[in-house]
């Protein structure tokens, strides 16, 4: 079916309340949890872009440092 939460890993579950603005969301595959309270997210689109960002943030390549 359609997941909730397409950007983030398949394995990903959480629990939100009051529709969003106070979450916690497990990644197993990414060894994370991760939280927010009283955040300004309150839609599927919401919470999927603040997970993405997350993800992204986790499994980016860092840039090497100049000399």
């Amino acid at each position: 079916g359609d997941r909730h939460w397409r950007d983030a890993p398949a394995d990903a579950y959480g629990c939100f309340g009051h529709g969003g603005p106070r979450a916690m969301v497990v990644f197993p595959s990414l060894d994370l949890v991760m939280s927010w309270n009283d955040a300004n997210v309150k839609s599927r689109e919401a919470e999927n872009e603040a997970l993405r960002l997350l993800v992204q943030s986790v499994t980016s390549p860092t840039p090497s440092a100049k000399p």
